[in-house]
């Protein structure tokens, strides 16, 4: 008889993480199961001293009333974090312009004012109405607002929203500098998905963790075993068992089985739905979002250890040599890309004992497309596995690219190639294998009007007992994102079960 537990959560990452101590605080017998030998998902780590964040340059939803540090208030682990504040958050460099955005709005909006005095009037509206969507955003759990600015922006892109405020080419660009953390330029990312960035980076404020993202994933994992918890790493989940329309439990791949009240899942809906909860003889697993929405982008990163100095003012750079955002994102995706647009993070910044004297962390990052005319030149059914890293023509496609992107990062970092001691680089096949996302999606579902906030799947499912979590359901993307989403997921089985 297969043994006994309330729920069981798949994926360590901070939505799973969130959700597993939710429970486990509410009295719940709680597993956490993570294939991977690492928690985190994409903010994982990897490295031996020191380690790399695999994808995490700005933490956002820090400050006091931050979404972030709320999840942790909850669960109980502030006091096992020391968060790094970040001021400035981040610098944005352009080919003629360069600013710094201040942790206090104010004197962002300012530092922006100074750059377009024509257009002081026009930063303070969009700074207004731009802070009041992000503050009520959370409101969006609970289906479309009837009226105010959510409600008016709720189905739109961001450039059709910068309209209401100015048709300047080069103030709508940097306003639009989040961007790459949303994976979509102004013409196709939603407007309000955008808000809730700015939000959470601009006025929740954005740190870094002391000691790197494993420092929190860690101090998480401890709190739920010290609750009474499992968190299992090198852990896959073969099977979500059901009865028909209700989930019963889980089947791990070494042959464990759990019986369960509730089932939360990070992983994609596509492993979720489509391989999890596959069964001989049964109907094929259902999930709405699968008929019709589309998957994000992915991404492509550098990690680098260097020698000397790195005279910076920020701990992240984000960086690009033309306005043109839509023409940005279409020079990532050329079969040969030009890296007109990318971010630039020296992780030890503020934190220097993560590296020898010396030393610094670099970590490039910029957006990347899964599908390529030459399929990366690796077979579709070895991805998951080691096996594509070793093929001679995927690394003879990768490392010229790495090497065209630090070549990018020398406008910022001079010199930056001749003073390189260690390099790792990641393409999309490095996304989906480490965290199984499909596609290597870096953002769960793309984010457009049409799946974006209220339109953004929540916890449930057409499976009684079955719920989801992570950057693929409401709010969407980000650490602090995830942390909401399974926060969300565990407050739904509470009530449920």
């Amino acid at each position: 008889m297969p043994e006994n537990i309330d729920v069981a959560v798949v994926g360590g990452g901070f939505a799973g993480l969130t959700a597993a101590a939710s429970l486990a605080k509410a009295g719940l017998k709680v597993s956490v199961f993570e294939k991977h030998s690492k928690l985190g998902g994409f903010a994982q780590y990897f490295g031996q001293d020191p380690t790399f964040d695999s994808a995490t340059h700005l933490v956002g939803g820090c400050g006091p009333r931050g979404w972030l540090r709320a999840a942790t208030q909850q669960i109980g682990v502030e006091d096992r974090i020391e968060w790094i504040p970040l001021d400035p958050i981040y610098q944005a460099v352009w080919p003629e312009h360069h600013y710094l955005c201040a942790a206090d709005p104010e004197r962002f909006r300012q530092e922006l004012s100074t750059l377009w005095p024509g257009e002081a009037e026009r930063i303070r509206r969009f700074f207004t109405e731009t802070e009041a969507i992000g503050r009520d955003y959370l409101r969006l759990a609970d289906g479309p607002p009837p009226d105010g600015p959510l409600a008016r922006h709720h189905n739109r892109t961001l450039s059709e929203y910068l309209d209401d405020f100015t048709r300047n080419t080069e103030l709508r660009s940097a306003l639009s500098a989040l961007w790459l953390f949303a994976g979509l330029p102004p013409e196709r990312v939603s407007a309000v998905h955008y808000a809730m960035l700015w939000h959470t980076f601009q006025t929740q404020g954005s740190a870094a963790a002391k000691g790197g993202v494993k420092a929190v994933t860690q101090a998480i994992a401890d709190h739920i075993t010290a609750l009474g918890g499992v968190v299992e790493t090198k852990t896959r989940v073969a099977k979500i068992l059901r009865v028909r329309g209700r989930v019963t439990g889980v089947r791990l791949e070494d042959g464990r089985e759990y019986a369960t009240r509730a089932v939360i899942s990070t992983a994609s809906p596509h492993d979720t739905f489509e391989e999890l909860l596959a069964a001989e003889g049964q109907t094929p697993a259902g999930y709405p979002a699968l008929r019709s929405f589309v998957a994000s982008i992915s991404a492509m990163q550098v990690h680098l250890l260097i020698d000397g100095p790195v005279d910076v003012p920020a701990r992240t750079t984000i960086f690009h040599t033309k306005y043109d955002l839509e023409d940005v994102y279409l020079d990532l995706q050329r079969g040969e890309p030009q890296y007109t647009g990318l971010v630039c993070t020296v992780l030890d910044h503020g934190d220097p004992d993560r590296v020898p004297p010396g030393k610094h962390m670099v970590s490039l990052f910029t957006l990347a497309p899964y599908g390529r005319g030459d399929n990366w030149n690796a077979p579709f059914d070895a991805r998951r596995g080691p096996a594509y890293r070793t093929l001679p023509d995927y690394t003879e496609l990768k490392e010229p690219m790495g090497d065209a992107m630090v070549r990018a990062a020398e406008e910022l970092l001079p010199g930056l190639s001749r003073r390189i001691e260690k390099r790792k680089v990641g393409t999309p096949l490095s996304m989906e294998r480490y965290t199984f996302n499909t596609g290597g999606a870096a953002f769960g579902w793309a984010n457009i009007p049409q799946q974006c906030a209220a339109n953004r799947p929540g916890p449930k499912t057409p499976f009684a007992g079955l719920y989801m979590a992570g950057h693929w359901t409401f709010p969407g993307g980000t650490v602090a994102g995830a942390a909401v989403s399974g926060r969300i997921a565990a407050e739904t089985v509470l009530r449920d079960c």
